[in-house]
């Protein structure tokens, strides 16, 4: 078996013949037939795959014939995304913002007053605070510094990252193949319709031996009966004793018609 690729627009022949003449008996055509390529006409030459093959009696055939296309088409697949981090913190500080300064855009009644009694009294203020100024800062001990350092360096824990599916469009490419018709003609040999009577002739012929010899299978089934029968009937044979003389004489009768009919 071998495959034959040809390139073409449209139907074209197959010419196939002995490449030696010489090899030939007297009077042996040289040629080996005509197969026409049934191709749909096209824009441009596609690839067209022939199957070519010599028998098991050295006959050249031609199996059949395909047109292979490339082409693309369209698939919908499912994608994992990442999806973008939540700013959870930011639009928790947002409404607590706004609160405070709104808070502060509004002056209550007590504040007022507060704030004449600050003015009344400013070198007392004053005073206290050049005392606060010329106390020195308290050391911290060594353990809450420790502490303060370890919560420093602690990272902040990272938000594991979330996912999504998404469907995404993909133009992908295939192979696609065409049976095409091959036409043979000027091949050696019956043509087709005269290989089919042939062939139904034959048929009929074997249904009919086959009922010649399941017809013979039956008749031998009912001889080999009827001589059963007729020894097993006997006085003193097997089933002498289950019979009288006159069922004996007319069961005898019988056997002797269908072995008559056979």
């Amino acid at each position: 078996l071998k495959t034959l690729t040809f390139y073409r627009k449209g139907p074209f022949e197959i010419k196939a013949e002995f490449a030696d003449d010489k090899v030939l008996l007297p009077l042996t055509p040289k040629e080996l037939g005509t197969f026409k390529i049934e191709v749909p006409p096209q824009t441009e030459a596609k690839k067209v795959k022939v199957r070519a093959k010599l028998s098991l009696h050295g006959i050249f055939q031609v199996e059949g014939a395909q047109l292979v296309e490339d082409e693309e088409y369209e698939e919908v697949v499912k994608e994992k995304r990442e999806l973008p981090p939540e700013n959870d913190e930011q639009a928790a500080e947002e409404p607590a913002t706004n609160g405070a300064s709104a808070e502060a855009g509004q002056p209550q009644e007590g504040d007022t007053a507060n704030d004449d009694a600050a003015a009344e009294k400013p070198a007392d203020g004053e005073a206290k605070a050049g005392e606060g100024e010329a106390k020195p800062e308290e050391e911290k001990p060594e353990g809450e510094e420790k502490a303060e350092e370890k919560s420093a360096e602690k990272p902040k824990k990272k938000k594991e990252p979330r996912f999504e599916w998404v469907e995404v469009k993909k133009m992908k490419k295939r192979t696609k193949k065409t049976d095409l018709k091959v036409i043979p003609s000027g091949t050696p040999g019956l043509s087709e319709e005269v290989l089919q009577r042939l062939m139904d002739a034959e048929s009929a012929m074997q249904a009919e031996m086959r009922d010649i010899i399941e017809t013979d299978e039956k008749r031998n089934d009912l001889e080999a009966y009827i001589l059963n029968m007729r020894a097993k009937i006997g006085q003193g044979d097997e089933y002498g004793e289950f019979i009288s003389s006159a069922d004996r004489d007319a069961f005898s009768n019988e056997l002797t018609k269908a072995e008559d009919w056979l």
